[in-house]
């Protein structure tokens, strides 16, 4: 048995992100075998019985109130990636140092690469940084896929930051897991040392195979808004491949389900017929089980998508772009139809929506797929292997 710590940005509950699941199962997982500890900041909203998780002793669940940014901070650290600034917290590091001092930690296990900026400075620890994405690969495709001259200056400057920080700051640590084959080697390429993969899964005893559910044309896309390329993905989607879906498809209706939507995604969802928002919603099965495709429209992005797998295990065929699904390994017809053209993708759902056929096909191979290839039992075993 090892004595770990698990760093990260978020206390993980309610499970309503994708770093969050991940960061949820992993502690799980890890904290059968060994003794964990868990620091991380809680969110304002959360209840007093609500800031620990139900398998770590509450006296090892180390949480505080994330600190708003400070701008000493700000222009002391002027460099740094906008996400490291935004994670800073003296709070943080004062419980870090304290639980460091009076604990001897075989490994802190850091969950989101800007978390290891906390980290640095403790000696005689072995460090694992879990990427979750790599902000490089992210920004690089975000400043491509933008004519915003304005989001190509930010997008551009943040990606010289990241630059910097994968290189200087994360090549100090012994342990790095990636979430997909292409990140993986990227980030051996800035830390100069091996790199597991591990991928994202799904609870598939959660996450059942719906039953003979009449779902009409109900379409879902899921996801935090406050991240960027989810936000850039519902966008595009009203407004050049709904309009196509539409025509063919006249009473389709569009669910968007997730997280923190911002200002101009709302009043775009709100002036869109037929198309609602569902905000930080506890149980997102419901809208699984009520809609008929799902869509992952995304054209930037880094990391694994959770709400794919999550899709598949509740028998819902996923259309999705390429990019969308990057580091998941499937194919075009296991359970997913991938388009990357706007009028290809609004294709695929129109044809899905009106062969029934072809959809249950697809919905039963996505529920088989999900439950071999994506089972959190399954894809967690390599860290058996780290944490001997």
């Amino acid at each position: 048995m090892k004595k770990i710590l698990f760093l990260t940005n978020l206390l993980p509950v309610p499970m309503d992100t994708g770093g969050k699941i991940r960061d949820y199962h992993i502690v799980e997982y890890l904290s059968r075998k060994h003794e964990v500890w868990f620091a991380g900041f809680r969110e304002k909203n959360l209840k007093e019985n609500e800031t620990s998780l139900p398998f770590i002793p509450r006296e090892r669940c180390l949480t505080t109130e994330p600190e708003d940014l400070d701008i000493r901070a700000f222009l002391r650290k002027h460099d740094v990636p906008y996400w490291c600034l935004g994670y800073y917290s003296e709070k943080m590091e004062k419980i870090l140092d304290t639980v460091i001092e009076k604990n001897r930690f075989d490994y802190i296990h850091i969950s989101h690469s800007y978390m290891a900026q906390y980290v640095t400075k403790y000696k005689g620890v072995i460090g694992l940084v879990d990427h979750q994405n790599v902000k490089t690969i992210l920004y690089h495709s975000a400043c491509a896929g933008t004519n915003n001259p304005l989001r190509k200056i930010n997008y551009s400057a943040e990606y010289y930051k990241w630059y910097k920080y994968e290189r200087e700051v994360l090549r100090n640590f012994e342990f790095h897991l990636a979430c997909s084959p292409v990140e993986q080697k990227a980030i051996e390429n800035f830390v100069h040392r091996p790199v597991r993969l591990l991928p994202s899964g799904v609870d598939t005893e959660r996450f059942y195979e719906k039953k003979g559910m009449d779902t009409g044309a109900n379409l879902l896309f899921t996801g935090s808004f406050d991240y960027f390329p989810n936000h850039e993905a519902a966008v595009f989607f009203c407004k050049k491949i709904l309009p196509l879906i539409r025509k063919a498809v006249p009473n389709v209706v569009f669910q968007v389900v997730g997280r923190q939507p911002r200002e101009a995604l709302e009043k775009l969802i709100r002036k869109t017929p037929n198309t609602w928002f569902s905000c930080n919603v506890r149980d997102i099965r419901p809208f699984y089980y009520q809609s008929a495709v799902a869509v992952v429209p995304l054209s930037v992005g880094a990391g694994t998508r959770l709400k794919i797998p999550e899709a598949m295990a509740t028998g819902l065929p996923v259309v999705s772009t390429s990019k969308g699904c990057e580091g998941l390994g499937l194919a075009n017809g296991e359970g997913i139809i991938i388009a990357d053209d706007p009028a290809q993708f609004a294709e695929a759902v129109i044809s899905l929506l009106k062969d029934s056929k072809a959809r249950e096909g697809l919905s039963r191979k996505a529920a088989v797929i999900s439950r071999e290839r994506f089972s959190w039992n399954e894809v967690l075993k390599p860290l058996d292997a780290i944490y001997l």
